[in-house]
């Protein structure tokens, strides 16, 4: 059993959810474990997540700029270019994220993900460059988890429980990285997690 959610979609796909409140859940408001591409192929539309705030999702390529939601979903979102996006999740339970999930090759920029879950969240996405990413006092700041060839550059990740955590996660590369203040690690490495590159 799941707890905690709003809306878990566990490898489910070809759901349409239409004019949707989902608020004040302990972890997330909406959440989706791909264990495939074709577990993307769902439909929201005006979904109203904690804050009052909308949560927005796409399976598509998007060009998304100044917005402030609370949650930003990218499934199978391929070419995407994100920038000057606030992820503001519940004020009180401090859920919500930026989740990146079966996702190739996009661009995610001036982005301030903060007291939330997690700031950011690459999950089995590739080849996908983060820039200029605020994550402070977060459970997670940056999470990547059998996430590979990504570059994460300029990353302030201050005063979360973990500041950045690669998980199962080869070949990235991360560039002037300001992990400080956090209550357990800065940067965490577990799972095999190989040939990163660390660097001013």
């Amino acid at each position: 059993m799941y707890y905690g959610y709003g809306i878990y979609l566990y490898s489910s796909s070809n759901n349409t959810f239409h004019s949707i409140i989902l608020q004040e859940n302990d972890y997330y408001d909406l959440y989706i474990t791909a264990l495939s591409v074709s577990d993307c192929n769902n439909f929201f539309q005006n979904a109203t997540g904690s804050g009052d705030r909308p949560i927005e999702y796409y399976n598509y390529s998007v060009d998304l700029q100044n917005k402030t939601l609370s949650e930003l979903i990218l499934c199978n979102a391929d070419n995407s270019n994100i920038t000057n996006i606030t992820i503001i999740g519940s004020s009180t339970k401090r859920n919500n994220m930026l989740y990146v999930c079966r996702t190739e090759n996009i661009t995610v920029s001036k982005i301030n993900s903060s007291y939330n879950r997690v700031g950011v969240y690459l999950s089995s996405s590739n080849s996908t460059t983060l820039q200029n990413i605020t994550t402070n006092s977060n459970y997670e700041g940056i999470r990547l988890s059998s996430s590979s060839s990504n570059t994460l550059q300029n990353i302030t990740a201050n005063s979360n429980n973990y500041g950045i955590r690669l998980s199962s996660s080869d070949n990235n590369t991360l560039q002037n990285i300001t992990s400080n203040y956090n209550n357990y690690y800065g940067i965490y490495l577990l799972f095999s997690s190989s040939s990163n590159t660390f660097q001013n």
